[in-house]
């Protein structure tokens, strides 16, 4: 039987499905310069880059083949979609890539 107490909630573009494990990324933008014979180098800070989350994420349920179809077409849609956050809340996000395993 499977633990359902380890997994949140979470849906993106209406479709829901469950949340194992989230992770945001946030960066700064970099421009570094070389110059010939030089010792060093010129580091310049451009500021904060747009956030990135990366999810895993799992359909349960006896509909599962039917979410997972809405959800590859939600994710194919071009420009941005809400995604409710299972902590974060409501995010109006863009899809970069996604992987899925079977």
């Amino acid at each position: 039987m499977i633990d359902l107490g380890q997994y949140q909630q979470a849906s993106f573009r209406g479709i829901e499905f469950h949340v194992t494990k989230s992770r945001r990324r946030s960066q700064h933008r970099i421009d570094k310069k070389h110059y010939p014979f030089a010792k060093r180098g010129r580091v310049t800070d451009m500021g904060v880059d747009d956030f990135a989350f990366e999810m895993e994420i799992y359909l349960l349920g006896n509909d599962a083949l039917q979410r997972r179809a809405a959800l590859e077409a939600a994710f194919d849609q071009i420009g941005p979609g809400p995604l409710v956050h299972p902590t974060r809340g409501t995010i109006s996000v863009v899809v970069e890539s996604v992987y899925d395993d079977e």
